[in-house]
């Protein structure tokens, strides 16, 4: 479970004092916090519980500007840990330099959580983010494979896009029975005709570069063939293109996440998903049926709550420094709230999941005892 140290009363005389990571946090923001992890603690409910050498719970989730915005308070950090304690693998995107966010996270998930992250993208269209993966040491092992995913001079000879924006972070673990391999994606925002073409052309080139890579005949395979894609993909609902180059390749999505919401925006957008390969031996797209989409705005930070003085107070200062820097002030704060702050604090996505089954015993015997049968 998180470290909640730094939610005891001041007048507690059982906290460890050295370890605090907010020394200035508030009895009243303490309080608050307390009851909005009660609350967000029996929304997570809804999602399957950890079992022992079972099942392994695998999420995706973009953290909007996650080591970039500089104004993120005490409160979220615990939001976001409590969030992420309820899965075992969290593959997050839109990462950036800065790690002391990442730092603070993994203090109040505690020892048993460890992480992988690539290199900063720093050219054109990679917005200076990098891919990180979270996971709790206790359910999944870290396999020792892991690297960037690069075009090579043939894939792209022939076309403007020489390189993926964001770079695909592909990482391996093992968890019981099953080893996979993680490709974590931030594809080319936009809808407009030219972001299209370079988003099926990124997903085209990808595939591509596995096609080789999964093939039974090659002698240059990857670690594991049981490839799992997940990330925002930034796919609309007319992108049927890059949808069907995913398919042609034996990439398919959990039923419970096809055309699911996954963003804030008032439009129902579809970006973030999670696809398995379907021809591996072993296949790690075994799932238990059990996927989702957690909706965090429903627990913490919810409408409802928009004008909470404590909030509307930290929006105040920001509204401050704005004016202060010869910007207008806010045109409405309460929108402001909903659409900017609380979506800065959180993300402005919500993760998404999947239960995986990753205890293959029976089958093993089953198929052991067909051969001593025959």
């Amino acid at each position: 479970m998180p470290w909640y140290n730094d939610l005891r009363h001041i007048s507690d005389d059982k906290k460890q004092n050295y370890s605090l990571i907010f020394p200035n946090m508030t009895n009243n923001e303490k309080g608050r916090t307390i009851e909005n992890i009660l609350a967000l603690r029996e929304a997570l409910k809804t999602i399957p519980e950890k079992k022992t050498d079972s099942n392994l719970l695998l999420c995706s989730w973009n953290l909007k500007d996650f080591g970039s915005y500089k104004h993120r308070v005490c409160e979220p950090y615990f939001y976001l840990a409590e969030i992420i304690s309820k899965f075992d693998l969290v593959s997050i995107q839109e990462c950036r330099a800065n790690l002391k966010p990442l730092k603070i996270l993994l203090r109040i998930l505690g020892s048993d959580w460890s992480y992988l992250y690539n290199d900063v993208s720093d050219h054109k269209g990679a917005n200076s983010e990098r891919s990180l993966v979270i996971y709790d040491t206790r359910r999944c092992n870290f396999s020792g494979q892991a690297g960037e995913i690069i075009l090579h001079h043939k894939i792209s000879e022939d076309h403007n896009l020489k390189q993926f924006n964001r770079i695909p972070y592909l990482t391996g673990f093992t968890a019981e029975w099953k080893k996979f391999s993680l490709i974590t994606l931030h594809l080319q925002p936009g809808n407009k005709k030219d972001d299209k073409e370079i988003r099926k052309s990124e997903i085209k080139f990808l595939m591509d570069l596995l096609k080789r890579r999964l093939s039974r005949s090659s002698n240059i395979r990857l670690w594991s063939d049981n490839v799992i894609i997940l990330g925002d993909m930034n796919l609309y609902r007319n992108n049927s293109e890059a949808f069907q180059i995913l398919k042609d390749n034996h990439f398919i999505e959990v039923e419970q996440l096809i055309d699911q919401d996954t963003t804030t925006a008032a439009s129902n957008n579809i970006y973030d998903h999670i696809f398995f390969y379907n021809k591996s031996l072993f296949p790690a797209l075994e799932t238990t049926n059990k996927a989702g989409v957690f909706n965090m705005f429903e627990t913490v930070f919810r409408d409802d709550q928009i004008n909470d003085p404590a909030y509307q107070a930290y929006i105040n200062i920001l509204e401050q420094l704005r004016i202060a820097d010869g910007d207008p002030p806010y045109a409405n704060k309460q929108t402001y709230y909903k659409k900017d702050w609380r979506t800065r604090q959180m993300s402005d996505h919500y993760p998404i999941w999947v239960e995986m089954k990753i205890d293959s015993t029976e089958d093993f015997l089953k198929e052991k005892l067909r051969q001593f049968n025959s």
